[in-house]
């Protein structure tokens, strides 16, 4: 773990590209996480709309659909 893990960068970096993405009429976000990525897999359910998950050994393809 680097000095820049765990404080929120991430999820901030998200919660922004999210505000940007919803002003130009984008409609969710796809991401690959992998399954160790506990982290990264909870930014995900959090953001504003649904989450779906399909796992493909040990990678999870994330979809978040905006409200």
């Amino acid at each position: 773990m680097d000095e820049w893990q765990n404080r929120g960068i991430g999820s901030f970096l998200l919660e922004y590209m999210f505000t940007i993405a919803r002003k130009d009429g984008i409609r969710g976000f796809t991401a690959m996480v992998n399954t160790a990525n506990s982290p990264m897999q909870a930014i995900m359910h959090k953001l504003h709309g649904k989450a779906s998950s399909v796992l493909d050994g040990e990678v999870y393809s994330m979809r978040t659909e905006f409200d």
